[in-house]
């Protein structure tokens, strides 16, 4: 893993590139997992992923085959089942 100002920096808000790009820094430099995804529109979809220290990146995957990180925070805490 990266401290944590290189990886803020480097997984900022708005960071935009190739899927493949952004799906590698954030599994492989972050350790984050995909822990969901939901359809924003007809040319995007919203992914969520997440690490293990509770930190938490959201991104937006185009349908040209570009990925923007639009949010990040930490705590994140899974839902233990419908209606948590």
């Amino acid at each position: 893993c990266l401290p944590a100002p290189v990886a803020a920096q480097m997984l900022s808000d708005a960071w935009c590139g190739p899927r493949e790009q952004i799906t590698r820094a954030l599994t492989l430099r972050e350790g984050a997992v995909k822990q969901g995804q939901g359809i924003r529109d007809p040319d995007s979809l919203m992914e969520l992923w997440a690490r293990p220290d509770g930190g938490w990146t959201l991104v937006v995957r185009y349908a040209d085959g570009i990925s923007c990180v639009v949010g990040q925070g930490e705590a994140w805490e899974a839902a233990a089942g419908p209606g948590s």
